[in-house]
């Protein structure tokens, strides 16, 4: 489990640097269903658009979401190009190095089991997922700076299952150290 961890996350980091390379790029290929083609799909979001999901569209570059001026054509290329930046890699991640999670599978863990930066509770969680595909997951969370926090997140993500243990899909692989992570209350 941790050998196949360390290879695919040797891959996944592989398709980030080529995945960071190429974002500026990426929107060119972009469907009229603002999706990447099939043969992109390892930097394309398998759950979101490349316009990004409501968070980010309502969160982050305020400034591009005007509309209706000669400038739209612009913004939306500029707002793909940042989607994919912060999703690099996402379908990668998801479809090649992911772990199918099976609604009656059984992880065992320990620890915090609401440690998270949104809200913030710190400590750790780890888990294991058992069975015919075996995965791993740490999760850390330490306030450090006046609205930051060390978030450490390695593995899998099992943190669905951990917090919904009917919950079946795939864990996407993630390999996280973030000492300057925001958090809320």
């Amino acid at each position: 489990m941790y050998l196949r961890y360390f290879l695919y996350l040797m891959g996944d980091w592989l398709v980030t640097i080529i995945g960071l390379i190429l974002a500026p790029i990426l929107p060119l290929f972009a469907t009229s269903e603002a999706r990447l083609p099939k043969w992109l799909s390892w930097f394309d979001t398998h759950d979101n658009t490349l316009d990004g999901d409501d968070g980010w569209k309502n969160e982050h570059l305020l400034f591009l979401n005007c509309k209706g001026d000669s400038l739209d054509f612009i913004r939306i290329y500029l707002k793909r190009v940042c989607w994919l930046l912060r999703n690099t890699g996402y379908g990668f991640s998801h479809k090649v190095a992911g772990v199918h999670v099976a609604s009656d599978d059984v992880v065992s863990w320990e620890g915090n089991q609401k440690v998270g930066n949104r809200p913030l509770s710190e400590g750790k969680c780890s888990a294991l997922l058992r069975g015919d595909n075996k995965a791993f997951m740490l999760y850390y969370v330490k306030k450090t700076f006046k609205g930051r926090c060390l978030r450490i997140y390695i593995g899998w993500k099992l943190k669905n299952k951990v917090d919904h243990p009917e919950w079946g899909g795939t864990a996407m692989i993630v390999c996280s150290i973030n000492p300057f992570m925001s958090f809320s209350e």
